[in-house]
């Protein structure tokens, strides 16, 4: 058993315990989606920031200030896409069904690979048959890839498969679904776990950030 295997095999239940409650969290499902494309390029405090002052945007402006003013990399353009997003998945619909079919034959604005896998195994982190290849995963499997490299796993979906498949393979080895593995290796390649308790809890008193706005936006 290899040294990323080994260390989430044995905190298995932990992982699942994360994934159940970002599951139950009340938050929608473009909300994830958002947030997914939001944190491109972003750290995910800065991305979280960012992601809490445009809640109550609805329009580019306010969205690119919003973004602009929590810190957020190319707020603007990332606003210009999250509108792009509203409007695409209200048109084709939340990924759904066989996660990696959905991938291969939809895009969405804003999210590529990588984040749409993201954005995906938010929606159903227990569920999901794709996982987030980003830096620090990506680089887990392939230690050696220069950025040149992640770029073109980014760009090329069979290179990304070959990679997403070993993790696959991994995380039935560990018995554990592929988000919450993926999860493991990503705090296991950057040197242990964070408190990630903002993907599931609401604000009680001004200390906590929420993720994501409320299911009672959408009515």
């Amino acid at each position: 058993m290899n040294d990323r295997l080994t260390w989430a095999s044995a905190r298995r239940d932990r992982y699942l315990l994360w994934c159940r409650r970002v599951e139950q969290g009340p938050y929608t499902s473009l909300d994830r989606l958002e947030f997914a494309l939001i944190s491109a390029h972003t750290t995910m405090s800065t991305a979280k920031r960012g992601f809490v002052l445009s809640r109550d945007a609805e329009d580019v402006s306010s969205l690119g200030l919003a973004l602009q003013e929590g810190g957020v990399f190319a707020s603007y353009q990332k606003a210009g896409l999250i509108m792009q997003l509203r409007d695409a998945v209200y048109e084709v619909g939340i990924p759904t069904g066989d996660y990696r079919h959905w991938r291969r034959t939809h895009k969405l604005p804003g999210l590529g690979y990588c984040k749409l896998s993201f954005g995906t195994s938010l929606i159903d982190p227990l569920g999901t048959n794709v996982v987030c290849l980003d830096v620090h995963v990506t680089r887990a499997y392939w230690p050696t890839a220069t950025a040149s490299d992640v770029r073109r796993i980014y760009r090329r979906l069979d290179e990304y498969e070959r990679i997403e498949t070993l993790l696959l393979d991994e995380a039935e080895r560990a018995e554990m679904p592929p988000f919450a593995y993926q999860w493991a290796v990503w705090d296991w390649q950057r040197g242990g776990a964070d408190d990630h308790a903002f993907l599931w809890q609401l604000e009680p008193v001004g200390v906590q950030m929420p993720l994501f706005r409320r299911e009672a936006r959408d009515g």
